[in-house]
């Protein structure tokens, strides 16, 4: 099964920064235990967030965070510019996966949603098609207000992470990223910074960044 979906055709939505769950498309969700990544407008790009079920039975949906987005005159915009998302149903278990393609300035990006009930877990990976140098490529977050979020860093300073906290729901989210970054994270906005190994000499290179949002117990 495939669904398709691009911003000329799809209703608005509250700002990006602060959308709420009936903006999330509902052809467009990923669960994994009671962690959902959605899909919600965003005038020319579809961008993304987490939510945290605290109810099945009333439905109730704690956002957790959603994607900064950039504007059509960025290059290299906070987080990838998607404008086409199709959901596939993959395997003989028919798991749901999300599968984007976008494109700013002369690169294209492309990525992947995949949700793990075992480990209740989403996995994000992303890369872009670039021939020069990038002025950055990652990937950006508004975290909600409710959450408290805490940058912890491996004493090899080789990994780093982040812990989310929701008090009054007594749970913990922990945002692992792989492979070669900078995690920052300046007030309630958390940046995942790519850092490419981009010769000068070689041209047309596919970099990737991928990361994880899980749950754990407190």
């Amino acid at each position: 099964m495939s669904e398709f979906a691009s911003p000329n055709s799809l209703t608005g939505s509250d700002s990006v920064t602060n959308p709420t769950w009936q903006s999330v498309l509902p052809e467009l969700q990923v669960r994994s235990g009671r962690i959902v990544a959605g899909v919600v407008n965003n005038d020319d790009r579809l961008a993304h967030g987490f939510w945290w079920e605290a109810s099945s039975e009333t439905m109730d949906m704690v956002r957790i965070m959603t994607s900064c987005e950039g504007t059509p005159q960025d290059t290299w915009p906070a987080s990838s510019p998607f404008q086409q998302i199709v959901r596939e149903e993959i395997g003989t278990e028919k798991k749901l996966v999300l599968l984007a393609v976008g494109m700013a300035g002369k690169t294209h990006w492309s990525g992947t949603v995949e949700g793990d009930a075992m480990t209740e877990a989403i996995a994000m990976d992303f890369a872009a098609r670039v021939n020069v140098t990038p002025d950055f490529l990652g990937s950006t977050y508004v975290i909600d207000a409710a959450w408290t979020a805490k940058l912890q860093t491996t004493a090899d300073a080789l990994n780093q992470s982040v812990t989310l906290t929701h008090a009054e729901q007594g749970i913990q989210l922990i945002f692992d990223s792989i492979g070669p970054h900078v995690v920052s994270i300046d007030g309630k906005k958390l940046t995942l910074a790519f850092q490419a190994d981009f010769p000068s000499t070689k041209r047309n290179q596919t970099l990737r960044w991928r990361y994880v949002i899980r749950s754990v117990s407190i």
